[in-house]
This record gives C-alpha cells, structure tokens and sequence, in this order.
C-alpha cells in the first residue's frame, strides 16, 4: 500500500509546481502576445469610406445564379434572347444545374418534354454561334 507523504515532501512538490508555474505563465503570456500581435497585423483596418456602387451593380454581384437579364456578353445575349420563354427557362435552369424535375413542374410538363427542349436549346444555340463564327 501507499504511504502517507511526509511534510518534506509535500513541501518539496508545492515548491517545485511553484516555480514551474512562475516560468509556464509569463511564457504562455509572452507567446499569446506575440499570436495576438500577428493576428492584428493581418486585419485589414475599417475605414468610414464609401464605394460609389449603384443599385445595378450590386444586383449582379450579389445574385447567385444565371439569369439571363444578367448577362453582359451582347453577341450570345442576342442569340439567347431568339428563344421563347420556355426555352429561356430551360437555359437558366441547365447553367444552374437544376433537376429535370423540378424545370418540368415550374413549366407544368414531363421530363421528357424538357429533355427534348434542351436539346432543341443547344441545337438553337450551337447553330447561331456557329454561324456567327462562318461570318453570317
């Protein structure tokens, strides 16, 4: 069994976590200081300036997904905007990835109607850029 430690040795282990914690914290003190000086280091400070940004701009930039209403590019925009309003749906929703489901209930139809209209898309478009390219 275990003896009872004696007063020295009490006395010698109390000393001895002492003098380790008077050396663990101005350290672990020192080392967090330094962390902290780098981390504001990196912060970009906040200034009270204003960007002049119009209510146009920040509508494009904050939008997640394709519409076509956004689109800046003038020579595919005009070939996109030949497509009747079903197929512009189509076209969004096939950039964005969206399931044939869920392009089939918004237009009230079966998904293999819409799989059909997305072939007719990119046959529109693939004929109307490559005849772009051919100097039509």
């Amino acid at each position: 069994m275990l003896e009872e430690p004696s007063d020295k040795e009490i006395e010698y282990v109390v000393n001895n976590f002492k003098s380790y914690m008077e050396t663990i914290i101005p350290n672990m003190a020192i080392n967090f200081a330094k962390k902290y000086k780098k981390q504001i280091a990196r912060e970009i400070p906040l200034e009270d300036k204003v960007l002049p940004v119009s209510i146009t701009d920040t509508e494009i930039s904050l939008h997640s997904e394709f519409k076509i209403k956004y689109l800046e590019d003038y020579t595919i925009k005009k070939y996109v905007l030949k497509l009747n309003d079903k197929e512009k749906v189509i076209l969004e929703d096939m950039i964005n990835k969206v399931p044939l489901k869920i392009t089939a209930s918004k237009l009230e139809t079966t998904t293999n109607y819409i799989k059909k209209l997305r072939g007719v898309v990119k046959k529109k478009l693939s004929s109307y850029l490559k005849g772009e390219k051919n100097g039509r």
